[in-house]
């Protein structure tokens, strides 16, 4: 089983690697705009999911959740620093052999401590409880701006497969 991990952070650039990136060989960072076919994807700009994906937020909720946390343009971006050995991969999806996405959407505090994660889109809503577990296990380091940590909003996209 597999857990295909990117990170999207709000108005910031593509993430960068961290050290400790490949101590976890199940999950890969990938660059943001890289978004796999038939994924759950939200769009910001539309407020909508992706193709057969499950709207799980309204575009209304997702922009008060990221007001004041988004982290300006010129800012480092957030990288994961530590993914965790379990992925929290649905069991009955995995004795199927089933495939799937999800988007979630994470706060992150300037000590990168994960304030919140609520999916937003899934391609099967029996995938948003796991992408929201996974999303919090992960070890991050904040954004930063002007070298101070600050508070960040960024999608996570993640993607399950046997």
């Amino acid at each position: 089983m597999t857990v295909l991990l990117a990170l999207a952070v709000g108005a910031c650039a593509s993430p960068q690697a961290r050290d400790g990136d490949h101590a976890f060989a199940k999950a890969d960072l990938e660059s943001s705009s890289h978004v796999p076919p038939g994924s759950a994807h939200y769009d910001p700009t539309t407020g909508e999911c992706s193709g057969d994906s499950v709207q799980l937020m309204s575009r209304e909720e997702y922009e008060s959740l990221v007001a004041g946390w988004k982290t300006p343009a010129d800012c480092d971006d957030v990288a994961r620093s530590r993914v965790p050995d379990s992925t929290g991969y649905p069991a009955l999806f995995a004795r199927l052999g089933k495939s799937g996405s999800a988007q979630v959407l994470v706060r992150l505090e300037g000590d990168g401590t994960v304030e919140s994660a609520r999916t937003i889109c899934a391609s099967d809503s029996g995938f948003a409880d796991a992408a929201e577990e996974t999303a919090k296990s992960i070890r991050y380091q904040p954004a930063m701006c002007d070298r101070k940590a600050v508070r960040s909003a960024f999608l996570l996209p993640l993607s399950y497969a046997p």
